[in-house]
């Protein structure tokens, strides 16, 4: 699949030596030009590939986002990024993901014992990147979620509301992750006909502490939000983690 685009940008896969997917500038402003017809035909059909792909590279998915969102006008800082990304791909094909299955109610750095064998675990990892971009200070929200300690689904996602604060863009976070988790639980209930619970990590106190009292408080804005998941919360839907897991021995 790399000499798909690779051919498209002009790229030799033998030359190419990128040690990381993303690009050294790819968070400060852009201030390039926008590119010919011609180039940018070229990018929207190289991203739309690198889109496509997207779920078997959690480790790309953050670059794959931000040059999805180049796809009306896309820049030359934004093709220097591409081309960065597809450099990287092409040096390091032997990396892939390794699901090893440890059971039901098992995570990835300890089991639930609390926790009935007949019953499913879903551990949601979630985070963000409080006002990454220099143009809008969109903060940017992660989660990726492990089942049996294998990854099922990771997605970065830009918000779409100016966080104030970084506990604030952690809520945000924790919500969206939060809402892929329920979706997930449901189809795992009806497919296998277990209960799952949902633990929910973040490593934000402030985001747990607003998460785990009751009311809004000042953050009146976030009502709504935070009022769904913390009745999540107290209801036991949704077990949020206070603390790390613990480190593998």
């Amino acid at each position: 699949m790399f000499y798909n685009y690779s051919s498209l940008l002009g790229l030799n896969a033998k030359n190419q030596n990128k040690k990381s997917p993303a690009h050294a500038d790819i968070d400060l402003e852009d201030k390039s030009e926008e590119l010919q017809s011609g180039d940018a035909t070229t990018f929207r059909t190289c991203v739309g590939i690198l889109m496509y792909l997207a779920n078997d590279l959690p480790h790309c998915q953050y670059v794959i986002r931000y040059l999805s969102t180049y796809g009306s006008k896309p820049t030359q800082k934004s093709q220097t990024v591409l081309r960065h990304l597809v450099s990287y791909l092409a040096c390091h094909t032997s990396i892939s993901m390794s699901l090893k299955w440890c059971g039901r109610t098992s995570g990835i750095y300890h089991g639930y014992p609390d926790v009935q064998q007949s019953e499913n675990i879903l551990e949601v990892f979630t985070d963000s990147d409080w006002a990454s971009d220099r143009q809008t200070r969109r903060s940017i929200s992660c989660c990726c979620i492990f089942f049996g300690g294998c990854m099922i689904f990771s997605a970065p996602r830009t918000q779409k509301v100016v966080s104030l604060s970084s506990a604030e863009a952690e809520v945000y976070a924790c919500s969206s992750g939060s809402s892929d988790s329920i979706l997930l639980a449901r189809l795992l209930t009806w497919l296998t006909g277990r209960r799952a619970w949902i633990y929910v990590y973040t490593d934000s106190s402030g985001a747990r502490g607003i998460l785990q009292r009751q009311g809004v408080g000042r953050l009146r804005h976030l009502s709504c939000r935070v009022l769904w998941l913390q009745a999540l919360i107290a209801s036991g839907t949704i077990r949020l983690q206070c603390q790390r897991p613990r480190e593998p021995s």
